[in-house]
């Protein structure tokens, strides 16, 4: 039956389940002890269950998470957990009959567990999704040949078992390569393909998991860009003043954002020395260790940026905003560009004088062009703004608890930031309102109350669409 939603953080829990080997049952058959929800009978549990807490991460191929129990039973002692037994969470998409998610979990360990009575014990558990945790036990020690997506694709399906899905990202500019992955674990290879290739406009590639999709999501930031916000025209709202009122609609609370918070905002010494503001390529002759002067590159990020917005953008969106001139006030340098400081110089050697025979073996990233090295640099720094320009926001968990993949993690958000002391007519903050990527989701489901809250890590990709402000 469908929900009858009186908020937008309310959520319908159908089951929490722990599932133990025969081995901890003294020989006995597989054990499935329910420890929140409805039985095969219809009779619901008791609440064990006080809270289910799951991050969701770009940069991370499994969702991690945590479970809060109030243990009345010695579930502990019973079911002899050892850090292999599995914890499977379903619960339904708000107003839907047919949304069940279901998401199977590792526990990995007892965080802790705090005796607050005789009988009764809070009980905090670790959990990795069940692919994650095969990850970390898994080594390998194998050469893969192909385009970077090609091997990512490799590894996963015959590792891990995990295939991506297909036509959700476009084509790297990088020739295929020979990789050889040094006895490690296979998302340890993935994470060093990533780091290496690019679109041929130098955007990241991303390679995760979402609670919306059983397969993993490869996709890069320029496909991204280009599907544009999942709420484009309906944006999430934050002001001092937004508070949730009785007689609000539905679709309004949805969008009513509870918290906003900027950390470690204008560090733009440590952009600088990332690239995030500019960079050098010096490509050197190892057999004289002299520059090659026709070789020497320098990369003005506020150009870079200028020709992705019309490229990937639009014309009417700035992208990622540079100021370069330095604020040094009554010094020399007070108006010297900051990207005049050289802070950030890449060195590349040049071996057109070494014997290549095995270099596509030893050395597969190495592309030997300017233009691969150009690339990765732009990469490195679009990554760079992404990681100190972030933000962290409080929203309801309703518009982000659906079985959807376009509200997940590695999509664009639109979001308004009100300025209250502002005219009625010019409330917008531009600069701090446009379209984010999400990084980072905590979805906190309290299984007492039955809400559904989330923690959005967002940085701002473009502004606003002019229509939508």
């Amino acid at each position: 039956m469908s929900l009858n939603i009186q908020s937008a953080e309310q959520i319908q829990i159908v089951s929490v389940r722990l599932e133990s080997p025969k081995r901890y049952f003294g020989g006995r058959d597989n054990q499935s002890f329910l420890l929140a929800g409805q039985d095969p009978t219809g009779k619901m549990s008791s609440p064990t269950v006080l809270e289910f807490v799951f991050y969701e991460n770009i940069a991370k191929p499994f969702i991690t998470g945590e479970l809060l129990l109030l243990d009345q039973h010695d579930l502990i002692s019973i079911t002899n957990i050892k850090g292999t037994e599995k914890i499977i969470i379903e619960y339904r998409d708000p107003g839907s009959e047919f949304g069940i998610v279901r998401k199977d979990f590792v526990i990995t360990s007892i965080k802790s567990r705090s005796h607050v009575s005789d009988g009764e014990a809070l009980t905090s558990i670790e959990l990795i999704e069940d692919f994650g945790y095969f990850n970390f036990i898994t080594n390998i020690n194998k050469g893969y040949s192909g385009k970077g997506e090609q091997i990512i694709d490799k590894i996963g399906l015959s590792e891990i078992g995990k295939t991506y899905k297909k036509d959700y990202f476009k084509e790297s500019y990088q020739t295929p390569f020979t990789y050889v992955a040094p006895h490690v674990n296979p998302y340890a290879a993935i994470s060093n393909i990533l780091s290496n290739i690019t679109t041929k406009n130098g955007m990241p590639f991303f390679y995760y998991s979402t609670i919306s999709s059983k397969e993993a999501i490869f996709t890069d930031l320029e496909s991204i860009i280009e599907r544009g916000s999942f709420n484009s025209g309906a944006p999430l709202k934050y002001s001092i003043e937004n508070v949730s009122s009785p007689d609000d609609d539905l679709f309004n609370k949805v969008l009513i954002v509870d918290g906003y918070e900027a950390t470690n905002m204008a560090n733009s010494s440590s952009l600088a020395n990332l690239g995030g503001i500019g960079s050098e390529i010096q490509i050197v002759d190892p057999t004289t260790s002299s520059e090659v002067a026709v070789q020497k590159t320098f990369l003005d990020m506020k150009k870079v940026m200028d020709n992705l917005q019309e490229d990937v953008v639009g014309r009417n969106q700035k992208i990622v905003n540079i100021d370069y001139i330095s604020r040094f006030l009554d010094t020399p340098q007070a108006d010297k560009p900051l990207q005049d400081y050289n802070s950030k110089v890449s060195v590349f050697f040049n071996d057109a004088n070494v014997d290549q025979s095995t270099s596509n073996e030893t050395n597969g990233f190495n592309q030997n062009n300017i233009e691969d090295l150009k690339l990765q640099n732009i990469k490195n720094a679009i990554l760079a703004h992404l990681t100190f320009e972030a933000v962290k926001i409080a929203a309801p968990g309703l518009l982000f608890g659906t079985n959807s993949i376009l509200t997940t993690v590695g999509n664009l958000v639109d979001f308004q930031f009100n300025n209250f002391t502002a005219d009625v007519d010019d409330r917008v903050d531009a600069k701090r309102s446009g379209q984010f990527l999400i990084l980072q989701k905590r979805h906190s489901i309290n299984l007492i109350d039955n809400l559904h809250t989330v923690g959005i890590k967002m940085s701002k990709v473009s502004d606003l669409k002019p229509r939508e402000r």
